[in-house]
């Protein structure tokens, strides 16, 4: 299936967030999104990136063009008032960039929503990445609502959306290179890797593995040194809490060779929203322990939370093999490299040929 874009369309790609920790490190899997468009397009379209410095620092490997942002937002300090700020002076910023095409947002919050539908000028040459699209506030969903209308392309990695217009796409396509699914050695523990933020209630699974002979271990950079310290004064032998920064391959082998991941989210606060964690569990094999409401959304065969926190799952009863299947056809349908990159490149074409229609080139 060979599908090729148009080299001489110009493509901006957007991070005007970068959002970091307190010492400027980026954080979240804006990053790892932003390397897999670029590898999916670099051959189709003439791509650049506006970003956050330290942003761009992580995409040296990237030959695009690069355009640095002021400022970035420190998601540790947790003040609304700078962060409205940063997001209006980068936003300020990209607005003045010219000689691109197609404006697309990868890194979004719902502040963009709003500031698109005061520049009508980039209605039908944007495109906005969404994470969710069920908001808890009237006023953002009444907002997007209104920008889903005039937007060039919504873009949604949400596999419930009820907007026929969006283009479905999952936040990590499968590579064999990276992930390699045929060798696999894996350990009889559970993993929670990533940032640790407020929205993981580790304080309720840290009981559950102190009694269990299942080993738990949690790996990745904690936004709260005290609670590390407090985590691990409650925790026994059966538990490793390690406060570090993964590199992208240290997080691959990290979660590959565990048996099961934990994603002990409060689902009030992740509610509707994707999670890349969930789709590489199913590339790896590595079977997610998530809240029952998050693996329906996502549509992600798992161990529902709950029930282990009932105490109606024993580990070493799982069928594993059972969930391999499952996540076969996932990988060969739903997170297919070929597959995507046709419906992508199409979708991009076709709102470059309705900018040259309605400016007559």
């Amino acid at each position: 299936m060979k599908v090729c874009g148009d080299r001489f369309m110009r493509l901006l790609l957007v991070d005007y967030l970068g959002n970091s920790s307190k010492d400027g490190k980026p954080i979240g899997h804006s990053i790892k999104v932003l390397k897999e468009y670029v590898e999916l397009l670099i051959n189709d379209f003439t791509i650049g990136i506006a970003a956050p410095k330290n942003v761009i620092n992580e995409t040296k490997e990237m030959d695009v063009e690069k355009i640095i942002l002021p400022l970035y937002i420190c998601i540790d300090e947790n003040d609304n008032l700078k962060k409205a700020d940063v997001v209006k002076e980068n936003l300020d910023t990209v607005l003045k960039i010219k000689g691109y095409d197609i404006i697309w947002f990868y890194a979004i919050d719902n502040s963009l929503y709003s500031w698109i539908i005061m520049h009508p000028s980039l209605y039908k040459r944007s495109i906005c990445t969404v994470y969710q699209e069920k908001f808890s506030s009237r006023k953002t969903t009444i907002l997007y609502w209104i920008l889903k209308k005039k937007i060039g392309l919504i873009v949604s990695t949400c596999a419930q959306t009820g907007n026929q217009r969006a283009l479905i796409l999952p936040d990590y396509y499968y590579k064999d290179e990276i992930y390699n699914r045929k060798k696999m050695s894996k350990k009889n523990y559970v993993i929670c890797v990533g940032t640790i933020g407020p929205e993981k209630q580790l304080e309720k699974i840290i009981p559950l593995f102190n009694s269990n002979h299942y080993q738990l271990k949690i790996v990745g950079h904690f936004r709260d040194s005290i609670r590390f310290e407090n985590l691990n004064r409650n925790s026994n032998n059966n538990i490793l809490i390690e406060d570090t920064y993964l590199s992208e391959d240290e997080y691959i082998c990290t979660l590959k060779e565990a048996r099961f991941a934990i994603l002990p989210y409060d689902i009030k606060s992740y509610k509707n929203r994707t999670s890349g964690v969930l789709q590489e569990c199913v590339f790896l094999n590595t079977i997610p322990i998530a809240p029952k409401a998050l693996l329906e959304y996502n549509r992600i065969p798992g161990i529902f939370l709950e029930e282990l926190y009932e105490g109606r799952i024993n580990l070493d009863e799982i069928d594993c093999l059972s969930y391999y299947k499952k996540y076969d056809k996932l990988v060969e349908t739903v997170f297919n490299k070929e597959i995507i990159h046709h419906s992508l490149v199409n979708r991009i074409s076709a709102i470059s040929n309705i900018k040259k229609s309605n400016t007559g080139e």
